[in-house]
């Protein structure tokens, strides 16, 4: 059965969510861009909430979409090598929505096709990285981030965990403003006792993970894949709020969807809505 000629009205609501999420997010995002071209920037933004607001939007798909697709790259063109992968992530999701406004009876294969090679990409290069980085691998990486109270949020906003990070990162804020001295040897303390070894584990169990999680695009049973992907998710949400990451992950499982899966298309849209409340209220990374 063709999907995008089975269901119209169906199709076009679960387009119009999949439009309705990335717009909301690129909305939020603006008040972390860099204000280089501001001015361009303010007339873009300004632009596309009145065309969203009006009629605009729908008469003009193509140029709407244009717009946003302009937005999104000011933000990558004169950062390129600086900007986060979010952004890149952004701009490839923006860039799939416009390309699909060409061929419309073909919007859905086109945004499910493209959404599964980004996910794929997005892990695939995650896990290799990881592996390929002796710092990750030998644990020193996630040990600084946990150290410094960027890891495992929830454990320490329920006090699970003893709180050192405070303590830790103020002694990491003070060596940073003082005069570099190589001699200098900064001790942290660690939350729980064989913390070393735990945080070894972890990082290795934390790259085979991404690798595990491929074969998940793969199977069949759409009950089972998304019960992974969704569990997955809300363990990066446990693990550190790298809420914006998060989110546009979110955006593209939710276009990996069938039109007419219902429950997981909530339970993905609820954590999406989580993922804002959270960049919103000042914990979750954007």
């Amino acid at each position: 059965m063709n999907l995008s000629t089975s269901n119209p009205i169906e199709e076009k609501v679960h387009l119009k969510l999949i439009e309705d999420l990335l717009l909301i997010f690129i909305l939020i995002s603006c008040s972390t861009f860099m204000n280089n071209w501001w001015h361009i920037k303010f007339i873009l933004i300004t632009t596309l909430l009145l065309a969203n607001f009006t009629t605009g939007r729908t008469k003009y798909p193509k140029i709407f979409w244009s717009i946003t697709l302009v937005l999104t790259s000011l933000e990558l063109i004169p950062h390129y090598f600086l900007a986060a992968n979010h952004n890149f992530v952004l701009f490839y999701i923006t860039l799939t929505i416009w390309i699909s406004h060409f061929y419309p009876l073909e919007r859905i294969k086109i945004i499910k096709l493209n959404s599964f090679f980004l996910l794929v990409m997005i892990l695939l290069f995650g896990a290799l990285q990881k592996l390929l980085s002796p710092d990750f691998m030998s644990g020193d990486f996630l040990s600084y981030l946990t150290l410094k109270g960027d890891l495992f949020k929830p454990l320490q906003i329920a006090k699970v965990l003893p709180d050192v990070f405070s303590e830790n990162l103020a002694q990491i804020t003070e060596n940073k403003n003082s005069i570099p001295d190589a001699n200098k040897v900064i001790q942290l303390a660690a939350p729980f006792g064989g913390f070393e070894t735990f945080i070894y584990y972890f990082s290795v169990a934390v790259m085979i993970i991404e690798f595990l999680i491929l074969p998940t695009f793969l199977l069949k049973n759409q009950n089972i894949k998304n019960t992974i992907l969704l569990l997955f998710l809300i363990g990066l949400i446990f693990t550190r709020f790298e809420t914006g990451f998060v989110a546009l992950l979110t955006i593209l499982i939710i276009g990996q969807l069938s039109i007419l899966v219902k429950i997981f298309k909530f339970l993905f849209v609820g954590l999406f809505t989580v993922c804002l409340a959270l960049i919103l209220v000042r914990l979750g990374l954007l």
